[in-house]
């Protein structure tokens, strides 16, 4: 008991942190693959709090390295997304496709442009790699027929915006992407009432 006691803080602080980081989403809803011998991978961002008033990014383009070979998954036209209304648990659909069964090594995004407002100035931010060879995110998903795979893209912002010249006053700035990819359904959620203090 003493030591059940001792360790039980400890547990619930895991427990709700995780819950809180995998366990929220906007309202809408990932749909199940069409075929029930492919699987569907669904491909969400999301961004932790920032000071920035907004950071947008222009996505054109989506692809998964399935199984050694590149899979687009073409967006229908380019995205703007502001990073900064997708934080705090919430996150945005970039794209969701059937894959066969297999394993995902990769997400590759490719980036038009990208700006920050500051203080109520927007300035246009450069993206070095970003609308050629794009950006890389490293993953190693397994995915099994007939289950859908939520991958949560965490961009984070702080990290990856960087001031040139005096940083007091910039002369510009530069988006340096710093993304963490969670594979959801692996990660999963807890929920529940504590009934016993």
């Amino acid at each position: 008991p003493d030591y059940f006691m001792k360790h039980t803080g400890k547990l619930f602080t895991a427990i709700l942190a995780f819950t809180i980081i995998t366990g929220c989403s906007d309202s809408e809803t990932e749909t199940p693959a069409e075929n029930p011998a492919m699987g569907r991978l669904v491909v969400r961002l999301m961004d932790a709090p920032q000071a920035y008033e907004a950071v947008n990014v222009t996505f054109s383009e989506m692809s998964v390295n399935h199984d050694d070979g590149w899979i687009s998954m073409l967006l229908d036209s380019a995205v703007t997304v502001d990073l900064l209304e997708w934080n705090n648990g919430q996150s945005i659909v970039l794209g969701e496709k059937d894959l066969d069964p297999g394993n995902v090594k990769e997400i590759r995004l490719l980036i038009d442009r990208a700006s920050i407002t500051v203080d109520g100035v927007t300035h246009p931010m450069t993206v070095p790699s970003g609308g050629s060879s794009g950006l890389k995110i490293k993953t190693d998903i397994d995915r099994v027929a007939g289950q859908t795979v939520t991958l949560v893209l965490d961009f984070n912002v702080q990290k990856s915006v960087v001031t040139t010249g005096n940083p007091s006053n910039p002369k510009g700035y530069k988006l340096s992407p710093v993304i963490r990819a969670v594979a959801e359904s692996a990660a999963g959620s807890i929920s529940g009432a504590v009934t016993n203090p």
